[in-house]
């Protein structure tokens, strides 16, 4: 189970639709990239639910989900 419920019902929908997910796909742009930016691209980023239909044409085949909360997550509370 994830640990942030908006990415665990991103990623369980997307599923009910026919897509393939992963989660938490980490990112960073080329150094030879146009518009690269040492201070702002010099860490990884992620993508919080990726999805690939691979019968889907056009643009319903790939689906990215960014999730903002400000939630901490499930926390397991000590007796």
């Amino acid at each position: 189970m994830k640990e942030d419920i908006l990415e665990q019902l991103c990623e369980e929908y997307f599923q009910l639709k026919g897509y393939f997910t992963v989660g938490n796909v980490k990112f960073k742009p080329a150094r030879n990239a146009s518009g690269y930016d040492v201070l702002q691209d010099a860490v990884h980023s992620d993508v919080d639910v990726l999805g690939y239909k691979p019968l889907e044409k056009g643009s319903e085949r790939v689906v990215v989900c960014s999730c903002k909360s400000w939630q901490k997550g499930f926390e397991q509370s000590t007796p």
